[in-house]
């Protein structure tokens, strides 16, 4: 990667001491977003001892923000730090900074989940998933995720589509690598540790989830991609959910979830028993590049 002197600020050393961790959960989180990780503290990430959530922020140039950061820290203990500036070019950094906690601070877990702020997650489905249902899966690199295959690279500078656009400077090709859509995605410890090894000696490229999950893991070859979309709400059944009368099963709420949603989809969550298996009467595909 092309940041030189990276360190953390606000740093987390002793979280997998536990033998028994299960899943580590990497939230990517927007410094001012309070209120959106006290929605994830008080619903899907409640203190378990064998799952540990800590939240990813970049660093701000406004001191008041970062006395807030640091009170939050201090009151949580839950907030990880780097010292580059958060903003919407640099999150290729925050994805990679994920992975080199993954890879310095917490190889011990047995699996890494990366997700954003705004994602919703059935924690206690996720952990018949990751117990059960993965107890028999072959060796591999595996991405869990929404699959993202032959995606067009946008060439258009003016309009709605002008945020992603991409000059052939940056990007050659037509089309992206299969990759994950950067909102969730479920790796092995191990995998996570190959692919910050490999972004060390990949380009820099500003879209984070087409670099990581995409770029990155193309170099790695023998990628296996399953797509999760099935087991993901999608927003126009987000109301099934609220008044309980969603039947199939989910590990995701979908993008852009407020925390009123959130902690709405969590008390339904708890009013039902949990599932033994995922995959009841379901199955999964798999993209392989």
């Amino acid at each position: 990667m092309n940041l030189s002197q990276f360190r953390f600020k606000i740093d987390k050393t002793h979280v997998c001491d536990e033998d028994n961790v299960l899943l580590l959960v990497l939230v990517s989180s927007a410094p001012a977003h309070s209120n959106e990780r006290n929605a994830i503290r008080q619903t899907w990430a409640r203190p378990d001892q064998e799952v540990k959530v800590l939240f990813l922020l970049g660093d701000v140039v406004d001191e008041t923000l970062q006395n807030r950061i640091a009170e939050e820290d201090s009151l949580f203990g839950d907030i990880v730090q780097g010292n580059f500036i958060d903003s919407y070019r640099n999150m290729t950094y925050k994805s990679v900074m994920s992975m080199k906690y993954v890879a310095y601070r917490c190889r011990t877990t047995k699996f890494v989940l990366k997700c954003d702020d705004d994602v919703f997650v059935n924690m206690p489905l996720m952990k018949v998933f990751l117990k059960h249902d993965l107890r028999y899966l072959p060796s591999g690199d595996y991405a869990f995720c929404s699959v993202n295959v032959d995606m067009p690279v946008i060439r258009s500078s003016v309009g709605e589509e002008a945020k992603w656009y991409v000059s052939y400077d940056e990007w050659p090709r037509e089309t992206y690598p299969i990759y994950c859509a950067g909102w969730y995605v479920i790796m092995r410890t191990s995998t996570a540790v190959k692919v910050y090894a490999q972004a060390q000696e990949t380009p820099f490229f500003w879209i984070d989830d087409v670099f990581l999950t995409g770029i990155v893991t193309e170099q790695l070859g023998h990628f296996i991609f399953v797509d999760m979309n099935k087991f993901t709400v999608p927003r126009d059944r987000w109301q099934l959910v609220v008044n309980g009368t969603f039947n199939e099963p989910f590990l995701f709420g979908s993008i852009n979830m407020l925390p009123v949603m959130i902690r709405s989809f969590w008390g339904q969550v708890l009013s039902k028993p949990v599932r033994s298996s995922l995959f009841d009467n379901t199955s999964f595909t798999r993209n392989v590049n």
